[in-house]
């Protein structure tokens, strides 16, 4: 619904997270300088990163587009627009993007399937979406994406059936392997699954940690229902596949 949150946090030192405070709240804006309107497609933020130069980059599904925000609080600039991006499905749209270098972007979407029966992708290098596409493995949809400080990326991905429930499964890309017109194969690091806590995991970032390997973090979306929940969960990865 457009609405964001900010905030520091705390972590021991061991690098586990132990307290988020400082919160700061606000609507984002549109291209006119408007509050984004909460019941409208135009508010659907999926995907927020931010670039080398410290602006928010965030895609919208609905009115598909990807937006600029030197401050979340400032009005945005857009980035790709929707006439660009073409025949999206309506609630399945660039759900992961990730900047790859100061002005190219790779974008995954959430739920366009192509004549392959893979998952469109793209990159977005000289103001133009070249096409490419990831292997669909199951019934995983990526929900977002992080980069490591070599240029690999982390893919998040989330699946539910009423009978199993709700899985999450992350994946690592290798950067050499994002080609136009080439089909990504990302290799499975771990899925979530019951008995382990696990529900709509739609975010993942990572940061270094001093001893070495990463931090990883992942965070689910309640959709504003009672039978889903918010979490913020951590892990320890040691960067061996």
């Amino acid at each position: 619904r457009g609405v964001w949150f900010k905030s520091s946090i705390n972590l021991d030192s061991e690098g586990k997270l132990t307290e988020i405070k400082q919160f700061e709240k606000g609507v984002l804006k549109n291209i006119y300088g408007e509050i984004i309107d909460l019941d409208k497609s135009d508010s659907d933020a999926e995907a927020i990163e931010i670039d080398e130069k410290g602006n928010f980059i965030i895609s919208f599904e609905r009115n598909h587009r990807v937006l600029k925000y030197n401050n979340l609080n400032d009005v945005p600039t857009v980035l790709i627009p929707p006439n660009d991006f073409g025949n999206l499905p309506f609630n399945g749209g660039i759900e992961s993007f990730v900047p790859i270098s100061e002005n190219d972007l790779f974008l995954i979407t959430e739920d366009k399937i192509n004549r392959n029966g893979n998952i469109d992708a793209f990159i977005y290098k000289d103001n133009k979406l070249i096409g490419l596409e990831l292997n669909k493995k199951g019934i995983f949809k990526p929900t977002d994406l992080s980069m490591l400080p070599n240029g690999d990326l982390l893919l998040l991905e989330r699946s539910f059936t009423p009978i199993k429930g709700p899985a999450a499964r992350i994946s690592l890309i290798k950067k050499n392997t994002i080609i136009p017109g080439e089909k990504l194969n990302p290799l499975e690091l771990a899925i979530i699954k019951p008995p382990l806590i696990v529900d709509n995991f739609e975010g993942i970032a990572v940061i270094d940690v001093p001893i070495g390997g990463h931090l990883i973090f992942i965070i689910s979306d309640d959709n504003f229902k009672s039978v889903q929940r918010t979490l913020l969960m951590q892990f320890y990865w040691n960067g061996d596949y």
